[in-house]
């Protein structure tokens, strides 16, 4: 009997691909989850569409059903003494509908689950 591996292709390592790209290039390396980094962590970093209802995210969502993978978690949630955790909903909403189960914080790096 397989044992399921949680191990999935991080955003980190391929931040110069869409997160459309990432779904498929998971697939195409044997991983079954992707994590997408759908906040950017610097100011340097691509800029994708990738809060609501966007083109992007209807792409991913329509990979993700198409090839299998699923979404492990969503990055990146910068926690600051000025955090307003409200302000993460438009974007836990979209992880939400694109599958994911956890986050990533920071600065510590810690996954949580959110459904």
């Amino acid at each position: 009997m397989a044992i399921e591996r949680r191990i999935g292709l991080a955003a980190l390592m391929v931040l110069d691909v869409s997160p459309a790209k990432q779904v498929i290039l998971a697939a195409e390396t044997d991983y079954i989850h992707v994590g997408l980094r759908l906040i950017l962590a610097t100011p340097t970093e691509l800029v994708y569409a990738t809060v609501g209802d966007t083109p992007l995210i209807r792409e991913v969502e329509r990979r993700l059903k198409e090839i299998g993978i699923k979404v492990l978690y969503i990055e990146i949630f910068r926690l600051k003494p000025d955090t307003r955790v409200i302000n993460f909903l438009p974007v836990l909403e979209t992880g939400i509908c694109l599958g994911a189960s956890q986050v990533l914080l920071g600065p510590v790096m810690i996954l949580i689950k959110i459904v």
